[in-house]
C-alpha cells in the first residue's frame, strides 16, 4: 500500500478540504497520515479517525511578532516528526508547509505536491504590510520551482500561477465539491434543534476576520421570531458568536461541525450565508465552498458582489 504523507499547519480539526482528500486517497487503497500544527495546544498528539493517522505537533502560537519564530519552530519539528515515517509521496497544503516538504523531497527523493487552497500572499494581505505580501510572493516562486505537482481549487488560481511561468499540465484542479449524495436527515435535524417552522439562515465555516461575523450577528437585532442564524464553526470570534447566542432567541450556535455533518445542516436551512470582504482576493478568483455545499442541497445562498471567479 503506498503512502501519503500530508503536512498541515492546522491542528486539522479536520480541515474540511483536507479531511475530503484524505478520504478520497483511502477509499482509493492509500494509507494517508497527516502531520498537523496544534497552535493552542488542545488536542490530541496522536489520533486515528475515519482512517487517517493524525499526528499533531503542540506549540503554542499566535498571530503576534512572534509568529515567524514559532512558525520556524513548527518547520524544525514537523520535518523531525515526518523524517521518522515511512511514505512514498509527500502533500503538503499551503505555503507555510512547502519549506518542510522541499527539505524532505531533497533527503529522500520522494515526490511532492503542492496543494494550494489559497495565495498565500493574498491571504495575509488582509492584516500584514504589501510589501511582506510581495515578499512572500517571491518566495513561493522560488519554492514552486521544486515541486512535482500542483493542485488548487479553481481555474482562477491555476491561472495565476501559469502567469508565474508554472506549466499548465504539472497543475491538476481539484475543487471543494462535495459527493452528490442526497439524505433525508435535514428535516429530523431541524425539528431536533428545535427549529421546525422557522426559517434557518445558515453560516458554517471559519469564524475570522473577513467574515463579516459581527455584522452578520448585528443584523440578527432586525429578524422577526420566526426567523433563525445557525451558525457553526471556529475561530476568533468563536466566544463572541456563543456568548451573543447565549443571550439571543434568534441565534442558535452549533459549535464545531464536522465536515460529515455539513450537507445535513446545509439540508434543514433556508438560505445560506457565503460573505466575504472585498478585500480577500483570494475569494474573487476562486469558487467557495459553500456554494457547492448550497448548490447539493439545492438551498439559494446569499453571497456579496465582489464573489465570483475571475
Amino acid at each position: 500500500m503506498k503512502k501519503i504523507l500530508m503536512l498541515l499547519s492546522n491542528p486539522f480539526r479536520p480541515d474540511v478540504r483536507v479531511y475530503k482528500e484524505a478520504i478520497s486517497l483511502i477509499k482509493g487503497g492509500y494509507d494517508v497520515t497527516v502531520v498537523a500544527w496544534d497552535r493552542k495546544m488542545k488536542y490530541l498528539t496522536e489520533e486515528r479517525s475515519d482512517g487517517i493517522n493524525i499526528l499533531r505537533i503542540p506549540l503554542f502560537s499566535k498571530k503576534n511578532i512572534f509568529y515567524l519564530v514559532k512558525l520556524w519552530l513548527f518547520w524544525r519539528k514537523a520535518y523531525r516528526v515526518a523524517k521518522t515515517l515511512d511514505f512514498d509521496f509527500i502533500h503538503c497544503h499551503d505555503l507555510d508547509t512547502l519549506r518542510v516538504g522541499i527539505k524532505l523531497k531533497k533527503k529522500f527523493k520522494k515526490p511532492l505536491i503542492y496543494d494550494i487552497h489559497d495565495i498565500y500572499s493574498y491571504m495575509i494581505k488582509v492584516d500584514t504590510p504589501i510589501f511582506i505580501s510581495k515578499i512572500v510572493q517571491k518566495i513561493e516562486n522560488r519554492w514552486i520551482k521544486k515541486v512535482d505537482r500542483v493542485i488548487t481549487v479553481s481555474d482562477g488560481l491555476k491561472n495565476f500561477y501559469i502567469n508565474k511561468g508554472l506549466n499548465p499540465e504539472s497543475i491538476i484542479v481539484v475543487m471543494n465539491c462535495n459527493p452528490t449524495t442526497h439524505t433525508s436527515k435535514g428535516v429530523t435535524t431541524k425539528k431536533s434543534l428545535g427549529l421546525e417552522g422557522k426559517f434557518v439562515a445558515v453560516y458554517i465555516g471559519t469564524l475570522e476576520d473577513g467574515r463579516f461575523i459581527k455584522e452578520i450577528i448585528e443584523a440578527t437585532k432586525y429578524f422577526g421570531n420566526d426567523i433563525i442564524l445557525l451558525i457553526g464553526g471556529y475561530g476568533k470570534y468563536e466566544d463572541f458568536v456563543k456568548n451573543k447566542a447565549e443571550k439571543s432567541k434568534t441565534i442558535k450556535y452549533i459549535g464545531v461541525v464536522s465536515p460529515k455533518d455539513v450537507s445535513k445542516y446545509i439540508k434543514c436551512s433556508d438560505v445560506v450565508l457565503s460573505i466575504y470582504h472585498p478585500s480577500m482576493e483570494n475569494q474573487n478568483i476562486s469558487i467557495v465552498t459553500k456554494l457547492f455545499d448550497a448548490i447539493n442541497a439545492g438551498k439559494p445562498i446569499i453571497v456579496n458582489k465582489e464573489l465570483r471567479e475571475t
